[in-house]
């Protein structure tokens, strides 16, 4: 009798920590059961376990893309501008005309006057730090009296190769008396602003809307010339931050190339 207990008690024990040989000693169907009931669940986890994964891989590769695009970007700008303290402010801008502007027409003086006043600030003063952080060249010529380097910013260079270019549409006035020689290194030159602005262009497109309209004498669609707001850098508060940095006419004639070899008096 005392046997018997103890083999009830150790099928009890049994089934309780072993479900399969437990209840497959009290009947097949309740096996089967139990079996179904805990591959249901395996099956349950694993779908479970899949989806936390995709979740897990979906959200690092998220992540591992805005850090690749946050990189890329600061790359991209440090190439564009290595300054340390831009002024960029942006603000709606109105287009105007040609007939409307003072830097466009015939030689003036007060269009001359105006260009001038443009690319009185061409050459800026920069920082050995911010020559470093340049995605290019990262060494330029030293300023002995200021101090730091001497740079052009992309946008004068561009803007120089725009006043070339119109002096070049009045080539009797800004440049008489030339000879072929004159006249083969100003094509260089129109050519290498040409290209200069052609990529200053498409590295920085502008997007806005230029629309087209019907008129009653032309059988194709019409640029509308018209005046239209954009979205622009507000010139005056970006020259705001460069005026500081700008290097004079005048030091910029009194630097002296130490690679020339300077005559010697003779003795």
């Amino acid at each position: 009798m005392i046997s018997t207990e103890f083999a009830v008690q150790d099928m009890k024990s049994t089934s309780e920590t072993e479900p399969f040989i437990g209840e497959s000693m009290g009947g097949l169907g309740a096996s089967l059961g139990q079996s179904e009931k805990l591959y249901e669940r395996l099956r349950t986890s694993s779908k479970f376990t899949k989806y936390l994964l995709s979740v897990v891989l979906f959200l690092l590769y998220t992540f591992a893309l805005i850090f690749l695009s946050t990189s890329l970007s600061r790359q991209t700008s440090n190439l564009n501008n290595a300054l340390t303290d831009p002024h960029f402010r942006f603000k709606r801008t109105l287009t105007i005309t040609a007939g409307m502007s003072s830097y466009a027409g015939g030689p003036e003086d007060k269009i001359d006057d105006a260009w001038h006043n443009l690319m009185s600030s061409i050459s800026v003063r920069v920082s050995q730090e911010e020559l470093d952080r340049n995605g290019n060249h990262r060494e330029s010529v030293t300023l002995p009296v200021g101090g730091g380097n001497l740079v052009w910013l992309g946008v004068f260079h561009q803007l120089h190769c725009l006043k070339m270019l119109r002096k070049l549409n009045y080539r009797d006035h800004y440049f008489p008396n030339q000879t072929q020689s004159d006249a083969r290194d100003l094509e260089v030159h129109m050519n290498h602003c040409i290209e200069i602005l052609r990529q200053a262009v498409m590295c920085n497109p502008d997007t806005s809307f230029t629309t087209f309209v019907w008129t009653h004498s032309d059988p194709k669609p019409v640029l509308d010339v018209r005046r239209f707001e954009r979205q622009c850098v507000d010139w005056n508060f970006f020259m705001e931050g460069v005026r500081p940095r700008v290097v004079s006419y005048e030091e910029v004639d009194e630097l002296v190339n130490p690679l020339l070899k300077t005559p010697t008096s003779e003795k």
